[in-house]
């Protein structure tokens, strides 16, 4: 006893503070139900996806993570075609009911004709395109460090922007505001087509933000790869909620596509099995 009495007093006073945990926040707004799920390995064997975007006819348009191949598939991930290209795929938008981008890194733009499955010309575009964003029959994409640059699907600039974060996915909304995330930050930022930026949402629970996509009622979804987490942002930022957790499915989440006629969204986990949830009204 003696000798313990003497443990402790080498220790010396032990001081329990009060801290704050962060809890999650309960999600507001519609419902999101699983509707569809597939492994990647179904589109053929190996494949890895990373980035895609819904495309009409109830069909993915879905890039090979290290690889210059895209594959259109349906929704359960059957009737898959192959469209090979000479460019590793970075990202995908849809441009028109017949036409996707597909952004390849310093080549500029890929269009993708969607009714032969086939790529078609090229846009080039200075820099090195990474995310990649269609609204009006107009394309913004980041290029540059710090840059939002849009052009016409001619690949003439109409727009430049240089903006304080540093944009690496991008989605827009219909009024052509241009929702981030941010290479630098676990933030997400607006930029509006005049060039104003503003951050508008930040989390503890919202760690390595990749993908992110715009609904039909211009709430955002952003995805926290490293946290496992779909975030759900009213437009001016001021309602949000963690809306799809690992106990939903989601695991290193990277891409995010939201279908504003079908209501809706998928989610590619970790390079290797897509989620489709359909939202719904509570």
């Amino acid at each position: 006893m003696a000798d313990m009495q003497k443990l402790i007093a080498y220790m010396g006073t032990i001081t329990v503070d009060t801290v704050s945990v962060p809890t999650f926040v309960p999600p507001q707004g519609r419902k999101l139900s699983l509707i569809h799920s597939f492994q990647t390995s179904k589109l053929g064997d190996g494949v890895k996806i990373k980035r895609g975007c819904f495309i009409p006819g109830d069909r993915l348009l879905l890039g090979e993570y290290d690889d210059g191949k895209l594959y259109v598939c349906k929704l359960d991930g059957s009737q898959t075609k192959l469209i090979n290209l000479d460019y590793k795929p970075e990202r995908m938008s849809l441009y028109d009911n017949n036409r996707a981008l597909v952004s390849v890194h310093n080549e500029g733009i890929q269009i993708i004709d969607l009714t032969a499955c086939k790529p078609g010309r090229k846009i080039k575009v200075e820099g090195i395109c990474y995310g990649i964003t269609s609204v009006n029959d107009t394309i913004w994409t980041n290029n540059k460090a710090k840059t939002l640059t849009l052009v016409d699907i001619n690949g003439k600039v109409l727009n430049t922007i240089h903006t304080t974060c540093n944009p690496w996915d991008i989605c827009a909304n219909k009024e052509g505001d241009i929702y981030c995330t941010d290479i630098d930050s676990n933030k997400v930022y607006v930029v509006t087509s005049d060039g104003t930026e503003r951050e508008i949402y930040s989390s503890p629970h919202l760690i390595d933000p990749f993908g992110v996509a715009v609904d039909d009622l211009g709430d955002v979804y952003v995805a926290g790869s490293e946290s496992d987490t779909i975030h759900r942002i009213s437009s001016d930022g001021r309602k949000s909620g963690i809306v799809l957790t690992a106990n939903d499915g989601v695991i290193d989440p990277t891409g995010l596509s939201y279908n504003n006629e079908t209501k809706e969204l998928f989610v590619i986990n970790n390079c290797s099995y897509i989620n489709i949830y359909k939202a719904q009204e509570q």
